[in-house]
């Protein structure tokens, strides 16, 4: 088993912004770390993940757009770094879309 650090950009989400209560379109950039076999498996793992974790924070599909997660980078490790990233987002305005 090998340890990975993927980087997903997702595209085409909706944040609600708690100060004006208005949703928004965003893109976003997420890291997860995992323990898998190979890479196919350790993208299609950490994608799982942020699905998930979008879920749980409530984070919804636009529904006129489908969601867009593509692998924006994909580490190798030896071993995985002291300071793990979170389970959190880092999210942007998605203008393009």
């Amino acid at each position: 088993m090998s340890k990975y650090i993927v980087r997903i950009e997702g595209r085409t989400v909706l944040v609600k912004d708690q100060a004006t209560q208005s949703t928004k379109r965003m893109g976003f950039f997420a890291t997860r770390m995992l323990e898998t076999s190979g890479e196919t498996d350790a993208t299609r793992e950490a994608i799982e993940l942020i699905k998930r974790d979008l879920t749980a924070q409530g984070v919804e599909s636009d529904p006129d757009r489908s969601l867009n997660l593509t692998v924006d980078a994909i580490t190798i490790v030896d071993v995985f770094p002291s300071e793990p990233p979170g389970k959190g987002f880092t999210f942007y305005p998605d203008e393009d879309n």
